[in-house]
């Protein structure tokens, strides 16, 4: 069983351009070395995929669908939504899952390839084709721990209580959390062969701290919960890696093209899928990169680009905060991830959580590191079992001093109430 079916849809980050009934992503042509958002196209196996923007689902992702990273999709109980990157990679989303897409930098000159995902909830498993380059990277993070591979096929899954981690193609790196800095202890990165898993707690990030985490990896015969969803995709990836069989010599425009369409989901002859225009020999050139899109929180670190993409004239508009999950039935103690994101005036974005000045209005809690949230009532309302309040961030323009401020929508916090058994 594979998680490809006909019911797809296309979902990128550029500039779309509609030719007929076929609708694709492409890039502006920014010469080289300068950088503008990547592509990528997204297979959905059953309905009930969105788009997710303050902390809210704006639409349902429909068959041609384009999003403008920064995006945060999410997939309900039913859902299903495989992301095709530029040069064929995937990340398959499951039911119930919740991503943010946060940097997609694609070079076809020299292959390079960075792909950084934020796991807020759910199960994402990745299949990466290739990666070229020393710097090329493929991540897939959560608030206890990033995954790093370099040429792998893996699962990643999180919830409220822990993250688990399962090797299938190759090495997988697992590095925990620093859960008041939010930064990855690199000093204790646990390396995951294949067919093994690992279970990464609150406990763990702790221990990772101290230098004291110990690892506890098993074969993954043993990890019963994930057992189908592991058979369904490792078939998957065989059906993509037959796809490819046979193309491996094909410039990664026209290999990327023939993946595509293996799937069912239309390409054209025009600018390649990879976001870059043909040169006179028919070949990809010029690099693309996603502007660093919203994470959920504020995991690892990235590369600010220039304001405004680096374009003459372009101005900050607006600062938008979103929380990586609803804002609902929020209790005391359970951490809330938020993101800032700069809009520009040419239409462009970019992450600005860690640049942010964060600020909580109401007595409901406080900022343990940049765009982490700790939901605590203060004593003055705690008697009353919930606190309502709101979170602003303000950003501060480098170029021109201007400050932006974006907030959220006022929310409750509520008590937590620990149930102590009667005696006798």
């Amino acid at each position: 069983m594979t998680i490809m079916s006909k019911k797809q849809i296309f979902i990128g980050a550029g500039v779309i351009v509609a030719l007929g009934l076929a609708t694709v992503v492409a890039f502006r042509s920014v010469g080289p070395g300068k950088a503008n958002a990547a592509t990528a196209k997204v297979l959905i196996s059953s309905a009930h995929a969105y788009l997710i923007e303050n902390g809210g689902r704006v639409r349902e992702l429909a068959t041609g669908d384009t999003i403008t990273v920064p995006a945060i999709i999410e997939t309900d109980a039913l859902g299903k939504a495989s992301v095709f990157f530029a040069d064929g990679s995937v990340a398959r989303l499951d039911g119930g899952t919740r991503v943010a897409l946060r940097e997609s930098v694609y070079d076809a000159k020299n292959g390079k390839l960075v792909v950084r995902i934020a796991l807020t909830v759910g199960r994402v498993w990745s299949k990466i084709i290739r990666l070229a380059t020393p710097d090329s990277v493929w991540e897939v993070e959560t608030s206890r721990a990033v995954a790093t591979v370099r040429g792998s096929a893996f699962g990643a899954a999180n919830d409220t209580r822990r993250s688990t981690f399962i090797g299938s193609e190759h090495t997988v790196d697992i590095t925990p959390i620093d859960p008041k800095t939010g930064q990855p202890l690199r000093d204790e990165t646990k390396s995951l062969g294949e067919d093994k898993f690992v279970v990464v707690t609150d406990s763990d990030a702790a221990s990772a701290v101290k230098g004291d985490w110990q690892a506890n990896i098993q074969d993954v015969s043993t990890d019963t919960a994930n057992a189908d969803w592991v058979n369904e995709n490792e078939s998957a990836d065989a059906d993509q890696d037959n796809a490819l069989s046979g193309l491996e010599d094909l410039a990664p425009r026209e290999r990327t093209k023939r993946l595509l369409e293996s799937f069912g989901i239309p390409t054209d002859d025009g600018p390649g899928v990879d976001g870059s225009p043909k040169d006179s020999t028919g070949d990809a050139s010029g690099a693309t990169s996603a502007n660093n899109p919203p994470r959920d929180g504020t995991f690892g670190s990235t590369t600010t680009p220039p304001v405004g993409g680096g374009n003459i004239g372009v101005r900050a508009t607006a600062l938008l905060v979103a929380p990586a999950s609803p804002l609902l039935n929020l209790v005391e103690g359970e951490k809330v991830l938020f993101s800032a994101v700069v809009k520009f005036s040419d239409g462009t974005t970019r992450e600005a959580t860690k640049d942010a000045a964060w600020r909580v209005l109401g007595p409901i809690g406080s900022f343990s590191a940049p765009g982490v949230f700790l939901p605590l009532l203060d004593p003055s309302v705690s008697e009353f079992g919930e606190g309502s309040g709101a979170i602003v961030a303000v950003w501060k323009d480098p170029s021109t001093g201007a400050e932006f401020l974006g907030k959220t929508s006022i929310f409750t916090v509520k008590a937590r109430v620990e149930i102590i058994p009667a005696e006798g």
